[in-house]
């Protein structure tokens, strides 16, 4: 499986995860995307332009969700920060989405693995940490809540699917 593949799947997920469990709408980052300098790449996949995956809108709580998704989170944390800021200020910005001051704004990684060191270092910024592991056991218990309450049909995205016929299939614990 290729990198792409993986990139995909993660997104998904944390799409799913805030779809469900968080009830927000969510969009994919690609169509906010801002106007950038793209320089030159070299070997360094550092000078690639960044830009986040994923923005969640919870219009009952007036929240905006940056999302950035990566496998193994291993970035310049500095950069990070200053790539969610730049984000906020669009997003708030009346050139831009014009959310206003009125929309709290929360920025979150979700990736697959990462080092404690780098997860303190996040969350003394502000920046929330989401794993794989944690969304799907989200997801799991979310779907276990509504088939105690006998919701049928309630999700049918395919990887919602997969988990209900793994549960259903008695492959994963209680």
């Amino acid at each position: 499986m290729g990198l792409r593949e993986w990139g995909s799947g993660l997104e998904a997920l944390a799409e799913c995860y805030h779809k469900y469990v968080e009830k927000c709408v969510v969009e994919v980052g690609r169509t906010f995307q801002r106007r950038k300098k793209i320089r030159h790449p070299t070997m360094s996949a550092s000078t690639y332009p960044y830009d986040i995956d994923l923005i969640a809108v919870n219009p009952n709580q007036r929240k905006v969700i940056l999302i950035s998704c990566s496998e193994r989170w291993e970035r310049n944390i500095d950069r990070t920060q200053r790539e969610f800021e730049e984000y906020e200020k669009f997003m708030r910005d009346q050139e831009g989405l014009g959310f206003g001051n009125e929309v709290e704004v929360e920025k979150r990684i979700a990736c697959v693995s990462i080092s404690d060191e780098n997860r303190r270092r996040l969350q003394e910024r502000g920046i929330k940490v989401l794993e794989a592991r944690l969304m799907l056991e989200q997801l799991l218990v979310d779907h276990r809540q509504n088939k105690a309450r006998k919701r049928k049909g309630a999700h049918r995205e395919p990887l919602l699917w997969l988990l209900q016929t793994l549960d259903k299939e008695g492959m994963l614990r209680k």
